[in-house]
């Protein structure tokens, strides 16, 4: 109680000067010191709520709230505002003081105090707090991202954010092991530590006549890996940290050169020599010591007058904000204490040839190629994707006189000039992971830097937007604030990469070409589909993108340009399959160019309707598959003949006659039996597909009953699916369950077969027994395919069991999803739950899919999911998802039973187990807690309601 007499004889000056200007009556201040002694006495229990805190902050808001209400309605002085201000907002510190000081290792509570003096607007007081939170948490990238956002933003300090961007990239650096080909040569095999760390903060320079001259047997080691989009969250971390360093580099760029357009001063007038000679390699080391340095010598200039424009409520309340936490890191500390960018007047002849540099994006140059040196190899394609977008998207301004040179323009071409330069460097990645980056690198023709107007209206829009732009800076502040939680520009790819793995595919008459070994590749044509195309709900549409390359006569010269380059590299590419199972560098290319060409073909896709430039496809595509068969057995892979063969197909089901038709498809029948031997493409997805609908097509037209057609189509399946599970690889195990042929042959299962558009009950429980019998095998082969996962000797084999897990989950799902309509989903859980292998996450799902069921049997629903976590805590009874997803679902039916299962649970973990299995069950509590209040208070409301209308 001491502790709490001294908190509240701490607001006796406020509470004074409340009673003697009249807010408050000594009854409302009295109820006011009420409130606070019972907060203040939950602040102090043995175990403190971080809620408590939170809700004692809110109350103390809300009063000031109220305060200045009653302050404003009486007519009290400006000086009584200033008073009550310092004086209660310095208690709000204390309580987030408090708050902090107790949970320093949440960054939840650093956040909820940050956000409080943001809206304060007290910047001193967010910076120390900001220090103090990334001295405790130096791994929390987007705590440092919102500390580099309010540095450039609130405080207008562009070195304090760069200084901080730099810190938090050193911090969060993931080693990884480079290759060096001189290690072998240095002395007794090792290699010097100082010379390791001075390597990897070189610049690797390429030269360009060096990297054309190299041959196919070039042991050069490649400096790129090979595109995974799949990342951790580190790495995923790290790639946003370096893309929004770069963003905040053009953001300070973009803001000088918007500051010298106004000023009228033109720096891009000079010649070409000019140019080469700030190309040149002084360029690199004047970048880096802008970067780093930029405003050293001119920030002591305006350190005293940042200081003068702080409000006196802050400055009082700095003495009650330590600067820095006596736990925290000294290592991750002075990160807040530099001042704004100052820059003097000075005369076109006395600017020294380094700001040149930066306003012609030296900066963003050098920071790409020292992003390349840092990051792990498998992250520079996406890296560089991420830049690209960054770069066509950043808000570049244009003069305001129409004779002025574009220089935004001219930036931003230059940019891109450097990063399509990594991509298209065939040293860089070798000719192994080289299709993907060339195949972005092709595609730079369909976004012209330059804007195209058609008439003179779109260029008077055009330079009134512009003029708009350089008034309110609209544009720009919205690409300043750094993306903390969401990146569209890396995050956002990542995204995109996972909904490919999992997006299924509708339909047998046309596989998706998702299927390609290299998901980069995918990733690609899916940025040019969303470039090109937009989707609504009547189906896909051209694009304003596609409709401007249209109407300047690009559209044409973009596809030409990149079918062309990529045809070269067709032809380069050699043949360096280093075993007979995996796919050389030429049919990799040859592979990416049909499906580019592929895609560019299918209106549905691109959009292209031209008839002149469809058949030019449609001669290139023919063309490619001829040059891929005549240059060697492997060259032409299972995409290219699926490409040649489904457009055969497709002709062959359009014909109207029957027996014409039947004649061609038992053609292709055996043209794709033969495709599918085991010789050439016995695992592929696509041929599998083909086959089974040309053969359900025959089935349906021949004399045989339904019974044996569905008998043959079935045993069809089964061929296919044996074939295509055994013969899977790593590369083609990164597709997810939902894309697999398994899937399509569950749809056909669960479209009931193929009986009468009307069946009857009988048939309807006939079609469900077969269906079931027909999912039964499929438990039992994808389980024993499961168990044969574990060959040591396959490639890739934790990719494959991974693969084949999800598999296996997923005939699990389905099969539960089948039986309930019919209420058979008991009988058939407790058959899979002897019979199956599921995973963890595979059961927990499948108790979701049977709680969305409208119509549930609530005995016989409690009953199976009894039943499901009984076999998951009998083999996951260490697990702590287990046991919270049992209480969870225990908790809203049965408390008595689910603290008896605490009970258990305390006994069968381990005591730091059982920690954060009580954690979860203390939200599950809460949860069910504001769950019941908000019923209660619907229950008011309409008690209410009924009584106004009685």
């Amino acid at each position: 109680m001491e502790r709490v007499q001294y908190q509240l004889e701490r607001s006796v000056p406020q509470l004074q000067l409340l009673d003697e200007n009249g807010v408050f009556t000594k009854e409302q201040l009295r109820s006011i010191t009420t409130q606070r002694q019972t907060f203040e006495g939950r602040l102090l229990r043995r175990g403190p709520d971080k809620n408590d805190f939170l809700r004692y902050a809110d109350f103390e808001r809300n009063l000031a709230d109220l305060i200045n209400v009653k302050a404003n309605r009486i007519g009290l002085p400006r000086s009584f505002y200033r008073d009550n201000a310092a004086a209660h907002t310095g208690h709000i510190v204390a309580i987030y003081e408090r708050l902090v000081l107790k949970f320093k290792y949440d960054v939840d509570a650093w956040q909820q105090y940050i956000a409080f003096a943001k809206s304060r607007k007290m910047r001193v007081v967010t910076g120390r707090v900001y220090a103090r939170a990334l001295s405790l948490h130096p791994n929390n990238v987007p705590l440092w991202l919102a500390a580099a956002a309010h540095e450039l933003n609130d405080n207008a300090s562009t070195t304090a954010a760069r200084s901080l961007l730099q810190r938090a990239l050193r911090l969060n650096r993931l080693p990884w092991k480079k290759s060096d080909p001189d290690s072998s040569a240095s002395t007794n095999g090792k290699r010097s530590i100082n010379g390791d760390v001075d390597d990897s903060n070189k610049r690797q320079r390429v030269d360009n006549s060096s990297s054309t001259s190299i041959t196919d047997g070039s042991t050069t080691p490649a400096s790129s890996g090979p595109a995974a989009l799949k990342l951790s969250s580190r790495e995923a971390d790290l790639l946003r940290l370096w893309v929004e360093y770069i963003r905040m580099e053009l953001v300070f760029i973009e803001r000088l050169r918007r500051r010298w357009l106004v000023l009228g001063l033109q720096w891009d007038t000079e010649g070409a020599d000019e140019e080469a000679a700030l190309s040149s390699s002084n360029d690199s080391a004047e970048a880096q010591q802008a970067a780093v340095d930029l405003d050293s010598t001119t920030n002591m200039a305006g350190s005293a007058n940042d200081e003068a424009g702080l409000q006196d409520e802050e400055t009082i309340l700095l003495g009650q904000v330590p600067d820095k936490d006596p736990d925290a890191n000294p290592e991750a500390l002075d990160t807040a204490s530099t001042k704004p960018n100052t820059f003097a007047p000075r005369k076109m002849t006395t600017i020294p040839p380094t700001q040149i540099a930066i306003l012609r994006g030296n900066i963003p140059l050098f920071l790409i190629g020292s992003a390349l040196d840092s990051l792990a190899p498998h992250l520079h394609f996406v890296f560089l994707v991420a830049v690209v977008e960054l770069l066509q998207s950043f808000p570049f301004a244009e003069p305001i006189s129409l004779d002025a040179p574009q220089s935004g323009q001219a930036l931003r071409r230059r940019l891109l000039d450097g990063a399509y330069q990594h991509l298209s460097d065939r040293q860089r990645w070798g000719w192994t992971h080289f299709a993907p980056a060339a195949l972005a690198s092709s595609l730079r023709s369909f976004r012209p830097e330059t804007p195209f107007y058609a008439d003179a209206p779109d260029r008077t829009a055009a330079q009134l937007a512009n003029t708009e732009e350089m008034d309110s800076h609209r544009l720009l502040a919205s690409a300043s604030h750094l993306r903390t939680t969401f990146s569209n520009e890396t995050d956002g790819l990542l995204e995109l990469a996972s909904q490919l793995r999992s997006a299924t595919t509708s339909g047998l008459q046309k596989a998706s070409a998702s299927s390609s070994s290299s998901l980069a590749t995918v990733l690609v044509l899916q940025l040019l589909q969303s470039l090109l195309t937009e989707r609504s709900g009547s189906g896909a549409r051209a694009s304003p993108a596609y409709q401007k390359l249209a109407q300047s006569g690009t559209l044409p010269l973009a596809v030409n340009d990149a079918i062309t380059k990529m045809r070269e590299l067709c032809l380069e590419a050699p043949l360096n399959a280093v075993k007979s199972s995996t796919r050389s560098a030429k049919a990799e290319f040859y592979t990416t160019t049909a499906l580019l060409v592929e895609m560019l073909s299918d209106e549905q896709r691109s959009g292209i309707d031209e008839p002149n430039l469809l058949r030019y496809l449609e001669s290139v595509q023919t063309q490619l598959i001829k040059e891929a068969q005549a240059a060697g057995s492997q060259i032409e892979t299972a995409q290219m003949r699926a490409i040649t063969l489904r457009k055969k197909v497709e002709a062959a089901l359009a014909v109207e006659d029957d027996k014409e038709r039947n004649k061609k498809l038992t053609k292709l029948k055996e043209q794709l039996k033969d495709a599918t031997g085991k010789k050439i493409f016995p695992g592929s997805d696509e041929l599998w597909s083909l086959r089974i609908l040309v053969a359900s097509n025959l089935a349906r037209t021949s004399s045989k009953s339904m019974e044996e057609s569905r008998d043959a189509i079935a045993a069809e399946w089964h061929r296919g699916l044996q074939a295509c599970s055994e013969n899977i690889d790593a590369n083609a195990a990164i597709s997810s369950a939902e894309n697999s042929l398994w899937s399509r042959f569950f749809d056909w299962l669960d479209d009931g077969v193929f009986g009468s558009q009307e069946p009857t009950r009988k048939e309807v429980k006939a079609s469900f027994r077969y269906s079931s019998e027909q999912y039964r095998w499929a438990v039992r082969e994808t389980a024993s395919l499961l168990s044969r996962s574990h060959n040591k000797s396959m490639a890739g084999v934790e990719v494959v069991q991974e693969h084949r897990q999800d598999v296996h989950d997923w005939c699990i799902c389905r099969y539960i999803r089948l039986s309930r309509p019919f209420g058979k989903y008991d009988d058939i859980v407790s058959w899979l739950l002897q019979s199956s292998f599921g995973s963890l996450q595979g059961w927990l799902g499948n108790i979701t899919e049977l709680e969305s069921e409208e119509e549930l049997d609530m005995p016989k629903y409690l009953q199976t999911v009894e039943r499901i976590f009984a076999k998951l805590l009998q083999t996951n009874a260490k697990d702590v998802e287990v046991w919270s997803n049992y209480l969870r679902h225990l908790a809203s039916r049965d408390m008595t039973k689910a603290l008896q299962t605490l009970e258990r649970c305390r006994s069968t973990l381990d005591k730091s187990e059982y920690k954060l299995v009580e954690k979860e069950w203390q939200s599950i509590c809460e949860a069910l807690q504001a769950q019941s209040s908000t019923i209660v208070d619907n229950d008011d409301d309409h008690d209410e309601i009924s009584e106004d209308e009685a």
